[in-house]
């Protein structure tokens, strides 16, 4: 069903894309479209726990623009019953904190990560909760 080797099934994430959207969309009920870049799940009882998006942008009109996706994750984060959302942010159009990462910060409840400050997504629920599951 999801490519990516034998070691898939111990994995606790899905790299989505238009490959796998009906399968996403199947398995976690995650209908939002485009599918998220990544699907965070507990691969004990195969539950959709995080949504994890990631974005560049290279100015502050197209940050701008991409800062809308967060806000219907968030709605599908909310319609799949809570479910949080992520983001992973590069490039310098992030700055502009009014209307590009200010509603990024508010639809991900600041779940906010940067490349510098990506190792801290393992001290974030719930990420720490699944690490170390047995497949």
């Amino acid at each position: 069903m999801f490519t990516g080797g034998a070691s898939t099934n111990c994995r606790r994430f899905i790299r989505t894309g238009t490959h796998n959207q009906a399968a996403i969309e199947e398995r976690f009920g995650l209908t939002v479209r485009p599918a998220p870049d990544f699907v965070i799940f507990d691969n004990r009882n195969d539950q959709l726990r995080a949504i994890l998006e990631c974005k560049g942008a290279s100015d502050g009109g197209t940050a701008r623009d991409k800062a809308a996706r967060f806000a219907r994750l968030r709605a599908e984060g909310q319609r799949l019953g809570g479910v949080p959302i992520f983001a992973v942010l590069a490039g310098i159009g992030w700055r502009r904190t009014t209307d590009a990462l200010g509603p990024v910060v508010r639809d991900t409840d600041g779940r906010v990560f940067t490349l510098a400050t990506l190792p801290k997504i393992l001290e974030t629920e719930p990420v720490p909760g699944l690490r170390g599951l047995a497949s």
